[in-house]
């Protein structure tokens, strides 16, 4: 399947870069990637008794487990936590190794990790992961937060955020939240005017950074934080300002592109419909076909919010491109940048041609 082809490739890159930001970021395309394989899909394969179906859904099992691996080694081991219990929902199962009782304490098991890994996809019965991630039994992760109180200031924007991310998944989060976070909802649910405070704030760190005319990466990074947490409007209003930031600059920005990717992986359903995926497309496919010059880095980036809104397009069904003008086009061109000498660039190249595969154009049947 090439979809495990694409998440393997993304995995020895990310183990490969010294960038730890970069090994994320390659961690999330491999997360995405395996999570275009549906959970119909997944029924159907449990349940298939041929050999090549059982085999690929071990793929998929060792796939989530070395996946979480890898994040917990960068410190993400909330991301190593659900990714670990995917692993199990594919049927393997994710436990630390038994000790051997034949080896003195402090010894090391027989074999290596990689040999034991492999022994794990062999069976299929049981996926393995590294002592190092989780030493002992912890308990649920919980969310940290400290709550500021009514009216008062808040410490930066990671904390309005916070704030308004628990405000919209109160009943869903109840149950991992520490005491003092669930207190704080149960005030704030109760306070109208401290909600709309809230979403004030938000609003107006939008406008500030609209107004601002010079953004840098770290402005960027922190109105992003704010991204999944934004009203429809505002959100809307947020993209059509990135939107047209990337349409009018002779000279792409790489912090809008990192931006304009960023926003359209937190969306949430229904803030983004065809019209807008269609004509966001439309245009990052131009401006790629443009950067004959540019940077590796910036025809990534480029690819990158491409992946993000054929992800998009996959997800809510979007169908009907124009397969003259921009599908044929744009899957040509992605697949002349699979050739390139920057393996990040191919990989994610290699993930956006895929990902285009699963977006029918108007003359497919």
């Amino acid at each position: 399947m090439l979809t495990l082809d694409l998440v393997s490739l993304c995995l020895e890159n990310a183990r490969g870069t010294m960038d730890s930001e970069l090994a994320l970021e390659l961690c999330y395309d491999a997360e995405a990637a395996l999570s275009g394989i549906k959970d119909p899909q997944r029924k159907a394969l449990l349940a298939s008794k041929k050999e090549e179906d059982q085999t690929l859904s071990r793929r998929v099992a060792t796939s989530y487990v070395n996946l979480g691996t890898l994040q917990g080694s960068l410190g993400r081991n909330d991301k190593a936590h659900v990714n670990f219990k995917k692993a199990m929902r594919w049927g393997g199962s994710v436990m630390q190794p038994t000790p051997n009782n034949n080896l003195k304490s402090g010894a090391p098991a027989e074999g290596t990790q990689e040999e034991k890994e492999a022994a794990a996809e062999a069976t299929g019965d049981t996926a393995m992961i590294s002592q190092d991630i989780f030493s002992e039994n912890v308990s649920p992760l919980a969310v940290v937060f400290t709550p500021p109180q009514a009216d008062e200031h808040l410490d930066d924007i990671h904390q309005l955020a916070a704030c308004l991310g628990l405000l919209r998944h109160y009943h869903s989060s109840d149950d991992v939240l520490d005491p003092v976070a669930r207190d704080w909802l149960k005030t704030v649910e109760n306070d109208v005017g401290e909600q709309e405070r809230l979403k004030m704030l938000a609003t107006e760190v939008i406008r500030g950074f609209v107004d601002d005319e010079i953004k840098d990466g770290k402005a960027v990074t922190e109105v992003m934080c704010l991204a999944p947490v934004l009203d429809q409007q505002t959100f809307r209003f947020l993209l059509s300002q990135l939107y047209s930031a990337v349409e009018q600059s002779d000279l792409l920005n790489i912090h809008h592109l990192q931006g304009f990717a960023d926003l359209i992986h937190g969306a949430d359903p229904g803030y983004l419909d065809s019209d807008d995926l269609i004509k966001i497309l439309e245009l990052l496919s131009i401006r790629l076909k443009g950067t004959h010059h540019q940077s590796s880095l910036y025809i990534y980036q480029l690819t990158l919010v491409i992946s993000r809104v054929l992800d998009a397009m996959a997800d809510t069904t979007v169908n009907g491109l124009d397969r003259e003008n921009l599908h044929t086009p744009l899957g040509s061109y992605l697949d002349k940048l699979r050739g390139s000498s920057d393996p990040y660039l191919v990989y994610q190249a290699a993930y956006a041609y895929q990902a285009l595969l699963y977006v029918p154009d108007n003359e497919t049947p």
